[in-house]
C-alpha cells in the first residue's frame, strides 16, 4: 500500500500587501512568496491586521489575522512561518513563538531595523542630539536581538548584511539569499533618472537626496545634455517646493516605462537603508548606477551591478562619465540567488527555475496612499464585519437626535459642499445640521447653505449679520439646535459615513455619557489621507499639553449648557477652551477608537501646521493659563517641547522623593549610561 508524508505547512505573515513601484521591500516579498508557492510546501499567506480589499495575492488566497491578532494566533498553527515586509515583526514572531513553540520560525531582514534603518552618520546629527542618536540606535539593535533569539533562520539579502547581523552577537542561522536575477529588453534612455518613493515620514530618506540634488548637482550638469526626471510614487506638495528646476513625474503606469527610457539611475541618499529597488530596476534594464555609499550600503560587488560608488560632491563627475563611455563593461555572471538552498533547510524543494519576479516593476497599480473611502480602519467591536459599518443602528434602544453644528467663513464651495454632504450620507438618520454663516465675504457660502436646507429638512441654516468669530458662530448655531448631544463639524472637514451610528452605538452602551471623543486622520488635496491618530482613553494630564481630544467631538446638550457654551476671545482655541471646562464639569468620558473624522489639509488650516497659526497657540495658553486658575493649580504655562503644544511649570513644594523607571531587559551597559545621565 503506497503512502504519501503529509506536505508541509508554511505560513508566509506580512505587515503589508506588496505595492508595485519604487517600494523598497515590495520587490522582496515578492520574490519570498513566489517562490514559497512554486515550491513543493503547502503555503499560505497572511496579512497581519484588519481585513484589506484583497483577498488573493500572487494568485494565492490571502487571509488576514483580524482586529485580534492574538486570537489568530492561538488558533492557527503551521509547521514554518516565514516573515517579512518593512516594519518590524518583534510582536508577530513574539506571539507565534508563544502560541506554536514547535514550529520553526524564519524572519527575513525587510524586518530587522538594523538594516532598514541604520544609524545618522555623525556629520548629520548635531552634536547635543548624538547621544539621543546611540541611545535609539541601541534600542533598534536591542529589538532586532529579541526577534532573533525568537528565530530559526534569518534571510538576508547579501554577504554584507549578513555581516551586520552577526555583530549583533545573536545565535542564529543566517542565509543569504541574494535578490533576483532580473533580465529585461535593454534601455536605450538617454536621461538620466532618479528614483523615489514618499512615505509617512514626509519621505525621509528620498527627501533629502531630491533636495541635495537639485541644489547642489543639478547646477553642475552640463546644460547641453539631457536633463535628469524625477519619478516618485505619488504627488507631494512638500517635494515640489524643493525640487528647484528639477523636473519631476507621478508614476502612473509601470515603473519599467520610465526605467527602459532612462540612460542611468542615481541614487544620493545619505541614510536609510540600501537602496536595493533602485539597483535591482537598473541592473533589470541593463543601466548604469551612480549611488552613494550610502545607497549601496550592502552591495557585496559593484560589478554586478554596473555600479560605480561615488561621494554625494563626486555625483555630478560620476553622471558625466556614465554619459561619455562609448561600452558598458563586462559584468560578471549573475550568481545564483540562494533561495533553493535555503528553503532545501528548510526540507522544501523549490521549483525550477525560479519565477520571475518583475510584477513590481511591470504592474500599473499605483504607490498612492489609500483612498480614504477606500481604507479598512481598526475596529475595537467584535461583532463588527465590515466597515465602514452599513448597519444604521435601527435596533438600538436610544436613538437621540444627533445635532451637527458648524460654522460657516469664506469656505470654498467644492470643500463646503463635500463637508455637507459627509452628514446627509450618515447611516445614522436621526441628525440635524446646524449652518451658521459668519458673514463671509462672497455669497457663494450662503447661496449653498440655503441650497441644502432647501433640499434636505434636517439641515437649518442661519446668516449672520457681523462677523462674530467662530465662538460667536458655534453659540449660535447651538441656539439653533435641538439635539440631545451636539457633534462639532469644521466646514472643511469631514465625517466618516458611520461616524454617528458609532457616537449613538456608545451612548447606548454607557448612558450616562456627556462627552464623546474619536480618533481623526488627515485629508489631502488628493483625495487621500495619512496620520491617522490613535488617542488614549481619556487622560487629563495629556490633555493639560495640547488639545489631544479635537476631532470627532460630541458633547451632550445639558453639558454644553452647564458651562456656557463657547466664550468669545479665544478664537483658534475655542474648542480647546471649551473641553477645557467641559471635563471639569463630568467624569462622564468615552473614546471611540476609530477614525471616524476626516481633518482636511488647508492653507492656514491648524491641520496644515501648527506654525500657520500662532494666534491659536496663545488663545490655548491663555484657556490653560485660566483652566489653572480655575482649579486652583499653581502653575506656569510654557511652550512644549513640539510645536503646538504646552509644558506646565510647576513650583516644587518641599523634596519630594522621585522614582525613575528605567524600562530595559538584560541591558547593563545602557542602564549604566543613564544612571551616568542622572
Amino acid at each position: 500500500m503506497n503512502s504519501t508524508s503529509p506536505r508541509t505547512m508554511i505560513t508566509i505573515v506580512l505587515d503589508t500587501i506588496p505595492r508595485p513601484g519604487i517600494d523598497p521591500t515590495s520587490w522582496r516579498s515578492e520574490q519570498i512568496c513566489k517562490e514559497i508557492i512554486a515550491s513543493n510546501a503547502e503555503t499560505r499567506l497572511v496579512l497581519n491586521g484588519p481585513p484589506d480589499d484583497r483577498n488573493e495575492l500572487y494568485g494565492t488566497p490571502l487571509e488576514t489575522t483580524g482586529l485580534d491578532s492574538t486570537d489568530w494566533w492561538r488558533t492557527n498553527h503551521s509547521d514554518i512561518f516565514m516573515f517579512c515586509g518593512n516594519s518590524s515583526a518583534y510582536r508577530m514572531v513574539s506571539l507565534c513563538r508563544a502560541h506554536n513553540p514547535d514550529a520553526t520560525i524564519v524572519v527575513d531582514g525587510t524586518t530587522l531595523l538594523t538594516l532598514q534603518r541604520p544609524d545618522l552618520a555623525d556629520d548629520l546629527v548635531a552634536d547635543d542630539e548624538l547621544a539621543g542618536r546611540d541611545t535609539v540606535a541601541s534600542l533598534r539593535r536591542q529589538r532586532d536581538r529579541e526577534v532573533i533569539a525568537l528565530a530559526d533562520h534569518i534571510w538576508v539579502c547579501s554577504q554584507s548584511e549578513h555581516n551586520e547581523i552577526e555583530t549583533l552577537n545573536v545565535a542564529t542561522n543566517i542565509r543569504v539569499v541574494h535578490p533576483p536575477n532580473i533580465r529585461l529588453d535593454a534601455s536605450n534612455g538617454t536621461r538620466p533618472l532618479l528614483l523615489a518613493a514618499p512615505h509617512r515620514e514626509f519621505g525621509e530618506p528620498d527627501l533629502d537626496s531630491v533636495q541635495h540634488f537639485s541644489q547642489q548637482i543639478l547646477p553642475t550638469l552640463d546644460p547641453a545634455a539631457e536633463p535628469p526626471l524625477l519619478v516618485t510614487e505619488r504627488g507631494f506638495e512638500l517635494w515640489r517646493r524643493e525640487l528647484g528646476n528639477l523636473e519631476h513625474v507621478e508614476r502612473n503606469g509601470p515603473l519599467s516605462d520610465q526605467i527602459k527610457n532612462a540612460s542611468m539611475i542615481v541614487s544620493t541618499r545619505q541614510n536609510g537603508g540600501t537602496a536595493w529597488a533602485h539597483l535591482l530596476a537598473a541592473r533589470a534594464f541593463g543601466l548604469p548606477i551612480v549611488a552613494t555609499p550610502q545607497a549601496a550600503a550592502h552591495v557585496d560587488d559593484p560589478r554586478e551591478w554596473d555600479l560605480e560608488i561615488v561621494a554625494r560632491a563626486e555625483i555630478g563627475s560620476a553622471i558625466s562619465r556614465a554619459v561619455g563611455r562609448r561600452r558598458p563593461p563586462e559584468r560578471p555572471e549573475p550568481r545564483e540567488t540562494g533561495l533553493a538552498e535555503a528553503l532545501e533547510t528548510l526540507m522544501i524543494r523549490a521549483a525550477t527555475p525560479e519565477a520571475p519576479i518583475t510584477d513590481w516593476l511591470l504592474s500599473d497599480n499605483t504607490g498612492k496612499r489609500h483612498r480614504m473611502d477606500l481604507k479598512q480602519y481598526r475596529r475595537m467591536q467584535h461583532e463588527a464585519a465590515t466597515d465602514p459599518d452599513t448597519e444604521p443602528g435601527t435596533n438600538l434602544q436610544t436613538r437621540p437626535l444627533i445635532s451637527v453644528i458648524t460654522p460657516v467663513y469664506n469656505t470654498p464651495l467644492d470643500v463646503l459642499e463635500a463637508a455637507i454632504n459627509s452628514v446627509r450620507t450618515q447611516t445614522y438618520e436621526n441628525w440635524q445640521l446646524c449652518l451658521v454663516d459668519d458673514y463671509s465675504e462672497t455669497d457663494g457660502p450662503r447661496t449653498l447653505c440655503k441650497q441644502f436646507a432647501a433640499l434636505d429638512t434636517r439641515i437649518n441654516f442661519l446668516e449672520r449679520t457681523e462677523n462674530g468669530g467662530i465662538a460667536a458662530a458655534s453659540n449660535t448655531a447651538f441656539e439653533m439646535s435641538e439635539g440631545q448631544y451636539i457633534a462639532l463639524l469644521d466646514h472643511d472637514d469631514l465625517l466618516r459615513a458611520d461616524a454617528l451610528t458609532e457616537v449613538v452605538r456608545t451612548i447606548n452602551r454607557f448612558p450616562k455619557v456627556e462627552f464623546i471623543y474619536t480618533d481623526e486622520d488627515k485629508l489631502f488635496a488628493d483625495g487621500s489621507y495619512d496620520h491617522s491618530y490613535a488617542k488614549s482613553g481619556w487622560s487629563p494630564d495629556l490633555h493639560l499639553s495640547y488639545n489631544y481630544v479635537c476631532h470627532f467631538a460630541v458633547f451632550s446638550r445639558q453639558l454644553i449648557q452647564r458651562i456656557g457654551g463657547w466664550r468669545t476671545g479665544f478664537d483658534g482655541a475655542q474648542d480647546y477652551d471649551l473641553t477645557l471646562r467641559a471635563t471639569e464639569s463630568t467624569n462622564e468620558i468615552v473614546h471611540i477608537p476609530r477614525n471616524l473624522y476626516h481633518w482636511r489639509v488647508l492653507p492656514g488650516s491648524t491641520s496644515a501646521g501648527v506654525d500657520q497659526k500662532n494666534d491659536a497657540w496663545e488663545a490655548g495658553q491663555r484657556a490653560l493659563t485660566e483652566a489653572l486658575t480655575r482649579r486652583g493649580v499653581t502653575g506656569e504655562v510654557e511652550e512644549g517641547i513640539d510645536p503646538g503644544t504646552y509644558n506646565i511649570h510647576y513650583p516644587v513644594l518641599g523634596q519630594p522623593k522621585i522614582g525613575i523607571i528605567i524600562p530595559t531587559r538584560d541591558r547593563h551597559e545602557l542602564i549604566s549610561q543613564c544612571v551616568q545621565g542622572i
